[in-house]
């Protein structure tokens, strides 16, 4: 064998060992994606969790004994005038909830709050704005207390609400 001969095949298993490196290298790379996307989930999912329990224990504190439930269920539902120190405690509770359900929102818009539970606690907020006190509330703290893209969408959410509350009157029969 000449010398010639031997630096081809030399080279032959060079170009081998390279393809084979290449080859392994890409494998890693993809396991290694593989691992992070796994953990992007992993660690959305206990954004998530933590988040809704965040909010929920807010939720059950304010309810959680008989006055603060019947403080709520006046507020949101009754008619009848609040004294100054219950209309404090309402703008609290309901600074509260919102601020909790805004620190979803920015998870949320960072990737980092799961999009269906996103989209459950928006439609539990519905119920609040059903309440005739809830959207003026919303109506005087909103800029005070919250900002856009969050405040938008609570707008967004009001309004329907102020929609659903006024259904447009029926035309009498056309002459």
């Amino acid at each position: 064998m000449t010398l010639e001969a031997i630096y081809f095949i030399s080279q032959i298993v060079a170009v081998i060992a390279i393809l084979a490196s290449l080859i392994f290298v890409g494998l890693q790379v993809r396991q290694s994606n593989r691992a992070a996307v796994q953990a992007n989930r992993l660690a959305k999912a206990d954004m998530t969790l933590t988040s809704w329990s965040v909010t929920s224990a807010t939720a059950l504190e304010i309810y959680s004994t008989p006055e603060g439930a019947d403080l709520m269920q006046r507020a949101l539902y009754g008619a009848a005038p609040l004294s100054e120190a219950e209309k404090l405690r309402f703008s609290v509770n309901m600074a509260l909830i919102l601020g909790a359900m805004e620190a979803c929102d920015g998870l949320w818009r960072q990737g980092l709050f799961d999009d269906l539970s996103y989209q459950r606690l928006l439609r539990s907020l519905v119920f609040y704005f059903r309440s005739p006190r809830m959207r003026k509330w919303w109506t005087l703290s909103r800029k005070d207390l919250f900002i856009p893209p969050f405040s938008d969408v609570i707008d967004e959410i009001a309004a329907s609400a102020e929609a659903k509350s006024h259904p447009p009157k029926e035309e009498g029969p056309q002459s």
